[in-house]
């Protein structure tokens, strides 16, 4: 499925707080990304519920903690190079033996993405193969590899429990990595939400501080969003299905592989960078759902 959006209207990249007693938000300034070219991922295990729901004793103190990178997934659609995107994860960890930790986070699958699908040779199809996102977990807040640590609350064993039932919940949900938040040109009220690690780390914020848990940081960690701003409410296209909405969608595709091409590839090196590269066509967009 996808979303259709015409007249497409304002695209910009937001970065905003977001503060959950009142849910404000100030805009801020667009940081850069840079990646560590001697990055070393954790090692993240495959997340299965089952296992992490004793991992603390429902009563065990915990320390929360908001975690954030800057690492590379390959796009395999039409684009063909790794892009720097930010990855963010929400931390576990026990006050009476500090080297029991979780964490959890959701990214794409294998780390690879198809922002441009591929176009069948017939011109009849697009395929997107590389689609899947996924929550996963590692068991060691590695300094190394976050280049931000904040400390959020104290929690314990129980709402960890709630937040592995809401990871699993999200994924469910959020099948494929999509990492573009919709939102209306002129009530700038969110029409969809981004499938993306951002959006999972604050599900679960928020359902922790929906449990009474009091969010106390230092400096409250910043929500950071892809916002593509559409001047009517999106449609939604099955592209499965025979008829002229398929063929239209093939014809945009085409279309933004020819625009982008003449404003060559190889410039856009991050996940910001493609979005802005939408005003390559100005009367609709489509964005993939999965």
């Amino acid at each position: 499925y996808l979303f259709k959006m015409k007249h497409f209207g304002l695209r910009a990249i937001v970065v905003h707080f977001i503060l959950l007693s009142c849910g404000a938000f100030d805009n801020v300034k667009e940081e850069t990304m840079s990646v560590n070219a001697n990055l070393t991922r954790p090692i993240w295990k495959q997340f299965e519920p089952e296992n992490l729901m004793g991992y603390f004793s429902s009563s065990e103190m915990l320390q929360m903690y908001h975690l954030a990178t800057t690492d590379k997934l390959y796009e395999k659609g039409g684009l063909n190079h790794a892009l720097s995107f930010r990855l963010t994860a929400l931390a576990f960890k026990s006050v009476d033996n500090p080297s029991s930790q979780v964490v959890l986070s959701y990214q794409p699958s294998n780390m690879t993405i198809s922002l441009i699908p591929v176009i069948s040779e017939n011109g009849l199809n697009v395929t997107w193969l590389h689609m899947g996102g996924k929550v996963v977990y590692t068991e060691e807040i590695d300094s190394d590899y976050w280049y931000s640590e904040s400390y959020m609350a104290s929690t314990t064993g129980s709402l960890f429990s709630s937040c592995v039932v809401q990871s699993n919940l999200f994924q469910i949900s959020n099948p494929r990595y999509q990492p573009f938040s919709v939102y209306n040109k002129e009530s700038i009220q969110e029409i969809y939400p981004a499938s993306s690690s951002e959006e999972f780390v604050w599900q679960l914020i928020k359902l922790v501080n929906s449990r009474g848990v009091k969010i106390t940081p230092a400096i409250l960690p910043k929500k950071i969003e892809i916002m593509i701003y559409s001047n009517n409410y999106p449609s939604i296209v099955n592209i499965e299905s025979e008829g002229s909405s398929r063929l239209d969608v093939v014809s945009y595709y085409r279309a933004l592989g020819l625009c982008l091409q003449t404003r060559k590839y190889s410039y856009i090196t991050s996940l910001m960078d493609f979005a802005k590269y939408f005003d390559c066509l100005d009367d609709v967009a489509y964005i993939g759902l999965g």
